[in-house]
């Protein structure tokens, strides 16, 4: 977004613009882009060029020259007395130079170690009435906590820009959750439910703790376009194996408590809908083996197993049949005989040459035993 020269190439070169409204503000492409190195001019010096630079910037009368003046404020990088130029420019709201000014503040970001240069970013931010100039200053702050403050700005442009550059931690998911629930800008929460989906396993329990907690009510539909973003394997288990959820108090007739277990069984129903709805090859693995091991198990989701199967992308089936040759080993009587109920159940996903694969297991399975044989058999044959 910010000092890029991508668009500021001849016509001949440049790609196709994306049509209005559509287009996601970039982050931080600059860095893709070739360094011409520092000024050489030392600190005074090069601080000097900068109002050149700018001037050069804004009163370009080509693509060429303002592709040649940006990409030289790009490799100039100012010092103190430099920062100071930059900053008096963009405090000056009459100035035609203040978007590329917060530009360069926002490229060259060596003066935000200081904690003063964050809270004057900040404090810009705030104040700021032009939208281009609003969403560069915000750019200058990406990778910092301190962005989450502006994900329900009201200038979209500016909330795009703070999803973008949000890091994802402990202390950026509550705002994260937050705009989500309740802002008003799709591709806002489209950027963020991206970012939800790489969330770890740790941080998936204060996602769904700030969810219970919620203190208004949710749609089913908000609800379940952030489930669906979820790692699909850990919330298996926090949700329907209940690993973490927490001990109500069965004598509880009112109150915050009631309300926090009515939300966790509420989340548990949506979570088990988009879960089945697009199951990944992660999670369907996990059901198998699972299944295999534990007959409780394989028994407390038997139905769960059978329409996540059926649901499941085919591609998976060669890996899931893998999983369930390497479990062959060792395994009893009984556990074949489930594995051979989930391969049967599993065979409509599989091409011809794994199809072959799972016919000759289930041969070997039968060769175990008389017993074995006739249950594998029945299942063939669709009996029970």
């Amino acid at each position: 977004m910010v000092l890029d020269v991508r668009h500021e190439v001849s016509s001949d070169n440049a790609s196709e613009p994306e049509p209005s409204g559509t287009a996601l503000p970039a982050i931080d492409q600059t860095d893709k882009l070739p360094s011409l190195g520092a000024s050489e001019h030392g600190d005074s010096g090069g601080d000097l060029d900068l109002e050149t630079l700018l001037n050069q910037v804004v009163e370009a009368e080509s693509h060429q020259e303002k592709a040649t003046a940006v990409a030289q404020l790009r490799a100039a990088v100012p010092g103190g007395a430099g920062i100071r130029v930059l900053s008096a420019v963009v405090e000056n709201k009459s100035d035609a130079r203040r978007l590329v000014a917060a530009q360069a503040l926002g490229f060259h970001r060596h003066w935000l170690a200081a904690k003063t240069g964050e809270e004057q970013l900040l404090a810009w931010v705030r104040g700021e009435r032009d939208p281009q100039v609003g969403a560069a200053l915000v750019w200058g702050l990406r990778n910092r906590e301190a962005v989450q403050e502006f994900l329900l700005h009201r200038d979209v442009g500016l909330a795009r820009e703070a999803a973008l550059g949000m890091p994802l931690s402990e202390n950026t998911l509550p705002a994260l959750v937050t705009a989500v629930l309740v802002g008003q800008d799709d591709v806002t929460a489209r950027v963020l439910l991206e970012k939800l989906g790489t969330i770890q396993r740790r941080q998936l329990g204060t996602v769904v703790d700030l969810l219970v907690e919620w203190p208004a009510p949710l749609t089913v539909e908000a609800l379940t376009s952030l489930l669906e973003r979820l790692p699909q394997l850990p919330l298996f288990e926090l949700l329907l194996e209940r690993k973490g959820m927490p001990e109500w108090d069965p004598q509880q007739r009112g109150g915050r408590e009631t309300d926090q277990a009515r939300n966790w069984h509420q989340l548990a129903s949506l979570a088990e809908k988009a879960l089945l709805k697009a199951p990944g090859g992660e999670l369907i693995r996990y059901l198998i083996g699972q299944s295999a091991r534990d007959d409780a198990f394989a028994r407390r989701h038997a139905s769960f197993l059978r329409s996540a199967v059926n649901n499941t992308d085919t591609r998976f089936g060669p890996d899931l049949l893998g999983d369930l040759e390497r479990l062959t080993r060792a395994a009893s009587e009984d556990r074949l005989a489930r594995m051979a109920q989930m391969l049967l159940e599993l065979s409509h996903k599989l091409d011809a040459a794994t199809g072959d694969r799972a016919d000759a297991l289930l041969e070997e399975w039968k060769s175990k035993s008389p017993e074995l044989k006739l249950k594998i058999y029945h299942m063939q044959q669709g009996l029970r």
